[in-house]
């Protein structure tokens, strides 16, 4: 992922860290996750289309998919199926050591969270085991 070492830069308050793609390698997982529900529509999720899409909400990453498509789908199937795929991968993410390396310098020394923008259920279990 990084190429170079992570410094925050002080004063600061408190840090917040996102979970899904930066606290943890999550790329290839959800990629297998919407491989796997497009697939019951006969779509074939073309990994460099998808890559250069990583990080975005699975609302508009549905939007461009139909677009690049140039069909229609049921959204909210794809997605409950996506989520259920991801469910069976995600014991294979990784954490990003980097990123890992920063909260664990700053422990005990300022406030920490790790936020989602995803499904709250789905990053716990992973990332009891990034601490």
């Amino acid at each position: 992922m990084l190429d170079f070492p992570l410094h925050s830069a002080p004063p600061y308050a408190a840090l917040v860290f996102d979970c899904d793609g930066t606290l943890v390698d999550t790329t290839a997982a959800n990629e297998g996750a919407w491989r796997t529900a497009l697939a019951e529509w006969e779509i074939d999720l073309d990994s460099g289309w998808y890559r250069a899409r990583t990080g975005l909400p699975g609302d508009l990453l549905m939007t461009e998919l139909k677009a690049e498509a140039g069909r229609e789908f049921d959204d909210a199937a794809v997605r409950a199926a996506a989520q259920d795929a991801y469910s069976r991968l995600v014991d294979t993410v990784e954490p990003h050591a980097a990123v890992v390396a920063v909260a664990r310098a700053h422990h005990g020394q300022v406030p920490m969270a790790v936020a989602s923008g995803g499904c709250t259920t789905i990053p716990r279990p992973r990332s009891r085991q990034v601490t």
